[in-house]
């Protein structure tokens, strides 16, 4: 349901429900700047960023250290990094083997590790991360707030970005309109996120 306040500047509007989503998630789709800040986030979650950032909108997420419940989304962040690595490693040492092999005047055993040479060429340009804009750090100490801004709007209130917390839990949401309420917001992230740490 939703209610208004009169603070003298644009009231927010007031929401109390289990369908936070439709208000975050409308944040997140409509801004092509996204700040996040939540003691816990899920892993649908870490995709629907993952996948927006990727299509050039520049996200910033600051979560809670040393939760586990984080450590699902966080490695959903990481890993085609690694596996570009490895994939990358076995390039280029099938690469020597190959040569090393047709100068002992090998050719067939030489064919082999030429074509394993494309194949893990093949996986490692495929599985390249693209150049998504997508950073998480961790807060200073227990981060307990809810702060989602966007371009022209910011979502406070008692919502993690998790699907329980989106979708499921009775939580308190304000959705903010008014630039100067926003500008403290995003003046307040930025302090938070130049004191934390890289993930």
């Amino acid at each position: 349901m939703f209610g208004f306040r009169n603070n003298g500047a644009v009231p927010p509007k007031v929401y109390s429900g289990n369908e936070g989503y439709k208000h975050v998630e409308r944040l997140f789709h409509s801004s092509r700047s996204i700040d996040i800040i939540t003691p816990y986030i899920g892993i649908q979650y870490a995709k629907m960023l993952y996948g927006l950032a990727g299509s050039g909108k520049r996200i910033r997420i600051i979560i809670a250290k040393g939760q586990d419940s984080n450590s699902a989304a966080i490695s959903y962040f990481g890993p085609k990094v690694h596996s570009n690595i490895q994939y990358s490693l076995a390039s280029a040492v099938s690469f020597i083997a190959f040569v090393l092999l047709y100068l002992m005047g090998l050719p067939y055993e030489a064919f082999i590790l030429l074509l394993l040479f494309l194949l893990f060429t093949f996986l490692a340009l495929r599985g390249a991360p693209q150049n998504r804009n997508i950073y998480v750090r961790y807060a200073p100490g227990f981060v307990h707030e809810k702060i989602y801004i966007g371009d022209n709007e910011a979502i406070t209130g008692s919502a993690n970005l998790t699907y329980s917390g989106m979708h499921k839990n009775t939580e308190y949401l304000e959705v903010i309109r008014d630039s100067d309420r926003i500008e403290a917001l995003e003046k307040h992230f930025n302090t938070l996120w130049n004191g934390s740490s890289n993930i």
